[in-house]
């Protein structure tokens, strides 16, 4: 198969995906006792917003969009989470088990209505992915006979500690760790970087739906670092960080809410884990694997952490 018929298909497979995927968004009401709680109404227009730039051809803004989209729909789901959890509680404090039972209907019903959704945004995603790494259609011209060809730009973005990671020529991520030692492994340098004893007891008691809202408590989310493949020089495959990943920081990973500080840098990670309150290593190839669904830059909130701290130098 041409990679013309490639990329017609996998565009013909993300325009379905949005058809499917627009109609649950817009069919998924966020309610609480019949009433709307959440609103995802203006995640509508974001999300058709990104099916415009596919259909014009501008994949990597498209996805840039949708992966907008896709992460606030998360975040809008936490809310209503937690929400329905303390409607819950307070009717089981009034002791009207009527009205409780009816309650918990409407609330399973709601999450069976956003768990297909969440399935159908999670594969729209997955579709959209590969077409973002392909030069956009309205920059592709026929190439003229009498010149010779130009050779593919290459972007340019900050590498993890500058230092490369090979990936096989499909340019796919590893879905396993794969342990590829490109160089020794930088020694871990002490980091101030330390949480409060509060926000690790409530986070290791808070279940998936609940654990970002407890993030946002202790840390503000200064940002997104971005990662993409690129192709050196040599034409191999890289995978890099933008912002580059740095020592002392704390990170999000948004797949099973994980919060991970970077002690040190290298093709093995030296990290801290604070909710098992230990230090680690891991192949950064694998911290790509976790990475895949986002992460974020984590800044600590001034004064939130008074009283003892663990993992200090």
């Amino acid at each position: 198969m041409s990679g013309s018929e490639t990329e017609h298909r996998a565009k013909q497979e993300a325009n379905h995906l949005f058809s499917s995927a627009g109609a649950a968004i817009q069919g998924l009401r966020l309610r609480i006792e019949n009433r709307v709680v959440v609103s995802l109404e203006d995640l509508y227009a974001g999300f058709q917003e990104a099916r415009r730039k596919l259909e014009d051809g501008k994949y990597r803004e498209a996805y840039d969009k949708y992966d907008l989209v896709y992460n606030q729909f998360g975040d809008r789901i936490g809310q209503w989470e937690r929400k329905a959890d303390a409607r819950v509680q307070a009717v089981k404090n009034s002791h009207k088990p009527g009205k409780l039972e009816q309650l918990k209907t409407e609330i399973a019903d709601v999450k069976k209505q956003s768990q297909g959704a969440s399935r159908l945004l999670s594969r729209l995603r997955s579709a959209l992915e590969p077409l973002s790494k392909l030069e956009d259609a309205a920059e592709v011209k026929p190439a003229d006979p009498q010149t010779p060809a130009k050779t593919k730009t290459v972007r340019r973005a900050r590498v993890v500690d500058e230092s490369l990671l090979d990936f096989p020529d499909d340019e796919e991520l590893p879905a396993k760790p794969v342990v590829e030692a490109v160089r020794p492994p930088q020694p871990a340098e002490p980091s101030s970087a330390s949480v409060p004893w509060e926000f690790l007891e409530a986070f290791r008691a808070a279940g998936p739906g609940r654990r970002l809202a407890i993030v946002e408590q202790f840390f503000d989310l200064e940002r997104e670092a971005r990662m993409e493949m690129v192709q050196t020089a040599e034409k191999r495959m890289t995978v890099r960080f933008d912002p580059a990943l740095k020592t002392g920081r704390f990170y999000l990973l948004r797949d099973g809410a994980r919060v991970l500080r970077i002690d040190g840098l290298g093709n093995v990670l030296n990290l801290y884990d604070p909710e098992q309150d230990q230090q680690l290593t891991m192949p950064l190839k694998e911290f790509v694997g976790h990475a895949r669904g986002g992460v974020w830059i984590l800044r600590p909130k001034g004064g939130s952490g008074a009283g003892h701290v663990v993992g200090s130098a």
